[in-house]
Order: C-alpha cells, then sequence, then structure tokens
C-alpha cells in the first residue's frame, strides 16, 4: 500500500469506521463477513501509513489494543484475512464465493494453500478444516493405502459402514446421505484425505494435487470395492466353517479316545475308592492273643485259605500249572456293598476287609489269587462280583 498523507479529519473518520466495524462484529452471531474484511483493511491502511503515530503509539499492535480492544493475534488476524479474502487482495469487499462464510471458518483457512480452497465450502465444519491443516503438516507413512480403492474400503471398515453401504452400494443419493447426512464429512488414512460435499468429493494424496470426482464415480468405486469385499469375507466364512467342521471331528475322536481312557481309568480308580482319606485313617490291624504268630513275632503269612481263596487239591495243584480255566462267576450286581449291609457274623465282604489292609498287603492277595490262577477276570463285573464276595472274617 502507497504511503498517503491525511489529514485529521481523515484520521478521525478512519478511526470512527474502525471502532463501528468491530462492534457491529461483535454484536452479531459470527460477525458478518464484509466488516471482518472492512477491519482488516483499515488496520492495514493504518499499519501501511504508520497513522498510529499520529497518536503516539509505536505499532499497530499497540494502536489496536488501545483503541480498540483488539489482542495482538485478533489485529494479525484481521489483517491476514483481509489479504487473502478481499477483492483484489486490499480492498473492503470479500470476495464473493467466500460471502457465506463466518468468521471462524475463514481464520482457520488462512494457513490453507490456496490449492486446497476449492476442498472447503460453508457446510464444511471448523474442525475438518483444521484437520486438513494438520494433514498437511503431517509426514504420513506411504505404502498401506496405495490407491483410491484402498482409501475407499478402509473408509467403510473404519466408520463401520460397510453392512449400510452394502445395502444402498448402488444407489448415489442414499450413499451420499449415508456417508454426508449434514453436507460434509472429511476421512484421512495414510497419505490420503478425502473431503465429502453435497455436490462433489475431493481427493488430495500427501503433497499432491487435489483431485475432485462426482458421487456417480465414488458410488461406481464403491460398489466395485464392496463386491471384493462381500467375496473376501464369505470365503473368509467358509474357511472358518471348514476349519471348525475338521475341529468337531478332530473333538469327537478325541473324546472317543478320552471316554475309552476314562472307562480303563474308572476300572482301575473303583480299587482305590477313598484310597487317599482311608489311609489317613487306616489303623495297623491289633494283633489278638489268639493270632498265630511265629518264633519271632512276625505275623503268619497271607495264603489262600486266609484270604477267601478255596484250598484245592493237590492233584488240582498240578495241573494248575498246565491247564488254566477263565473264572465261571455268577452274575451279581454290579455294587461293592456297603459297610451296613446285612452280614452274618462270620462273614465280610471282601472289599471291607480289604480296605482296613495295607497297600502291601492288598498286593500280595492279588499276587496270590493271580498266581492260584483264581483271578482271571475278563470283565469289569467280573472284579466287582469278586470285591463283592462274603469271605470268612
Amino acid at each position: 500500500m502507497e504511503y498517503k498523507q491525511i489529514t485529521l479529519t481523515e484520521w478521525l473518520d478512519i478511526k470512527k469506521k474502525l471502532k463501528e466495524g468491530i462492534s457491529s462484529a461483535r454484536d452479531k452471531i459470527n460477525g458478518l463477513k464484509k466488516d471482518f474484511v472492512k477491519i482488516g483493511y483499515l488496520l492495514r491502511k493504518i499499519d501501511d501509513n504508520e497513522l498510529y503515530k499520529q497518536d503516539g503509539y509505536k505499532s499497530i499492535a499497540e494502536f489496536a489494543k488501545a483503541e480498540c480492544g483488539l489482542s495482538p493475534s485478533d489485529t494479525t488476524r484481521f489483517i491476514q484475512i483481509n489479504k487473502k479474502y478481499s477483492v483484489d487482495g486490499n480492498s473492503e469487499e470479500l470476495r464473493p464465493e467466500f460471502l457465506e462464510y463466518g468468521q471462524s471458518k475463514l481464520a482457520a483457512m488462512l494457513a490453507l494453500p490456496d490449492s486446497d480452497l476449492n476442498m472447503i465450502t460453508p457446510q464444511t465444519s471448523r474442525e475438518d478444516i483444521r484437520e486438513l491443516n494438520r494433514f498437511n503438516k503431517s509426514d504420513p507413512k506411504q505404502g498401506a493405502d496405495s490407491d483410491i480403492e484402498q482409501l475407499i474400503r478402509d473408509f467403510y471398515v473404519s466408520q463401520e459402514l460397510v453392512r449400510k453401504a452394502v445395502a444402498v452400494k448402488d444407489d448415489v443419493k442414499e450413499l451420499r446421505e449415508l456417508i454426508a447426512p449434514s453436507g460434509s464429512r472429511s476421512f484421512r488414512k495414510g497419505k490420503w484425505f478425502i473431503m465429502f460435499h453435497e455436490n462433489k468429493i475431493n481427493i488430495k494424496e500427501y503433497a499432491g494435487i487435489v483431485k475432485e470426482i462426482s458421487w456417480e464415480e465414488f458410488t461406481a468405486t464403491t460398489a466395485k470395492v464392496l463386491e471384493k469385499y462381500e467375496l473376501e469375507y464369505i470365503s473368509k466364512k467358509q474357511e472358518e466353517t471348514d476349519g471348525h467342521r475338521e475341529n468337531s471331528e478332530d473333538n469327537k475322536q478325541d473324546s472317543i479316545r478320552s471316554g475309552a481312557d476314562d472307562e480303563r481309568n474308572s476300572t482301575r480308580d473303583r480299587g482305590n475308592v477313598g484310597k487317599t482319606e482311608e489311609n489317613e485313617n487306616i489303623q495297623e490291624p491289633q494283633q489278638s492273643e489268639t493270632e498265630h504268630e511265629t518264633d519271632n513275632n512276625i505275623p503268619e503269612p497271607i495264603t489262600e485259605k486266609n484270604v477267601g481263596y478255596p484250598e484245592k487239591p493237590e492233584g488240582e495243584k498240578e495241573q494248575e500249572k498246565e491247564v488254566i480255566a477263565p473264572a465261571q462267576k455268577p452274575s451279581k450286581p454290579a455294587l461293592i456293598p456297603s459297610k451296613e449291609a446285612d452280614l452274618k457274623e462270620d462273614k465280610i465282604i471282601r472289599w471291607d476287609k480289604m480296605k482296613s489292609m495295607s497297600i502291601p498287603e492288598v498286593a500280595e492277595i492279588l499276587l496270590i489269587g493271580y498266581k492260584s490262577h483264581h483271578l482271571t477276570f475278563n470283565s469289569i463285573t467280573d472284579v466287582e462280583n469278586w470285591l463283592s464276595e462274603e469271605m470268612e472274617k
């Protein structure tokens, strides 16, 4: 601006217009756009001609604060707005394309390069403008979103819009309403930035030019992207289903094997029911005066007779080395009678007697039965029947 000598009257008139403009802007919601440009123009005129010195001020910031109540940052912002948005860059008139913008949006747009101004509309939120500024100042990583199709896919996935978009992927109007119901929306991923508007879509690659596409083009690309996504989703689900079936078959076989193992373990464990607790409570059998002992006070060895096995004739004892006949036992209930069973006074259930013995004594009984061929079990029932038999106390 060319330096111009003005009269006192002109100077007072400039100050009056400045204060009126500031007052008008403060009294109205968001202020009038023309007021912002006019305030900036007057501040520039005062600053460029150093008119503030006429009132004894050293700078435009000092003058604006004392005379108009403006902070240094507000003063700078008004001047920048005038430079960027006024007709010819130095007038009181706002450029027609910015007539619908409020002061806060115009201020947020100050940091944008001129090439990005086409990405902003009156419906664009101030936060979306600030996000574009942050994108321009960032250093996005390359590679993840190498093309626009991948960018569009990531948009739908990250915004959780896939299912809804699939339903309207061929309808331009419905898709636009789904994405930008308020008329504006932004999305940023990697080196890409998208700005959705009511009548257009702007896509910017970092440090590159801004590309504008129509909603019709975007809808066609969306349909292509979502069809691929659906096919991948179906394929993935099929793989999961097949894998589940294989796992089910494996689990079934494991269950069968486990059941067989459990059955074998159950057979073995029945002979050890209550072993842990009972071993703690077992008392060593007290020898009575009638018990037979050897000269060395060693208990009489366990024999076939005193464990309930019938003693065989001598002839049979010779033959049993050559012939082993399977046990032929009458069928009995596969239950171990309790101690409360009604037994004869001189009889006792073999299981009850064995529970009062130590492990070595029980082991010796089983060994004798095995060697004498009395224990030839063919089933769990045979074992239960044997444990349930009565024998002499």
